[in-house]
């Protein structure tokens, strides 16, 4: 038998050719969440791949994926159903898949929302306000 038609455990039946695509008609993010924050927001995009989080909620993860997933839902537009996190379910570094969304309206929409609370730290700051 050739490579191409063995298959056995740990083996694969032929060339593996990757490619990319949005999967079942959405996006998967990488997230790190920051919890214990005075407020939930986007601190950062980090490399346009990591995007940094801030949650109010204690380090419990179990709080945090509720409140990352009700925070994620209501910023991107899709039901909670439609977001799951595939990886890193007890730890602060997450991926997770959205459905309903292109990966181009999530980074829009990711981006504007950045922008949004940078503009408002820097307004609280001139303002005499302590910054989030």
């Amino acid at each position: 038998m050739t490579r191409e038609t063995k298959i056995e455990r740990g083996q694969l039946s032929g060339p593996r050719q990757w490619r990319f695509h949005d999967g079942r008609g959405g996006c998967a993010l990488l997230v790190r969440v920051r919890p214990g924050s005075p407020k939930t927001g986007i601190y950062a995009i980090r490399h346009d791949t990591i995007i940094e989080i801030l949650l109010q909620s204690d380090d419990d993860p179990w709080r945090c994926n509720q409140e990352l997933v009700a925070y994620l839902s209501r910023l991107l537009g899709v039901p909670k159903s439609r977001i799951e996190i595939v990886a890193g379910l007890s730890t602060h570094g997450k991926m997770i898949a959205v459905e309903g969304i292109s990966a181009e309206e999530a980074t829009e929409r990711l981006r504007r929302e950045l922008q949004r609370n940078t503009s408002q730290a820097s307004l609280n700051s001139r303002a005499g306000f302590p910054k989030t």
